[in-house]
């Protein structure tokens, strides 16, 4: 029983291990201090997707005019990070929970972007908690 035990927590770590390994981005969606440190890290790397993924979008719908704006966007932020010698690290802090009047929880986790020349962006950033996860609202 033991033995068996130990195989099963060996393959479900290798399974876990080979699903963040493979896909681009790994991170767990219901904690929201680590959406908060993927989002910002996806800036970091102009990943539009990702940064479409972990946003709170109440419609679901993506128009390419959306996504048009995101990559316009990113190109300048890229250009503002090259200007700082591109990102060192991203830090985030403990989040703050909170209800609304609706029953909506929210969390609010500080982030705090190093840039390589020495640089800080400190960043408060708001979530929401949806059927799928932590996402980010902007």
């Amino acid at each position: 029983m033991k033995k068996s035990l130990t195989a099963l927590c060996v393959l479900f770590a290798t399974f876990a291990l080979v699903a963040c390994t493979t896909n681009k981005v790994c991170y767990d969606h219901n904690n929201p201090q680590d959406v908060a440190r993927t989002f910002a890290e996806s800036f970091c790397k102009n990943d539009a997707i990702t940064i479409l993924k972990l946003t709170y979008l109440p419609n679901k719908v993506v128009s390419e005019d959306v996504q048009d704006e995101l990559e316009i966007s990113l190109q300048e932020i890229k250009k503002q990070n090259d200007k700082k010698g591109g990102c060192n690290s991203v830090i985030t802090k403990k989040p703050e929970y909170f209800m609304d009047d609706h029953d909506n929880k929210y969390a609010n986790v500080k982030i705090i972007v190093t840039f390589k020349n020495g640089a800080e962006k400190h960043i408060s950033s708001r979530l929401v908690l949806t059927a799928n996860g932590w996402k980010i609202k902007l």
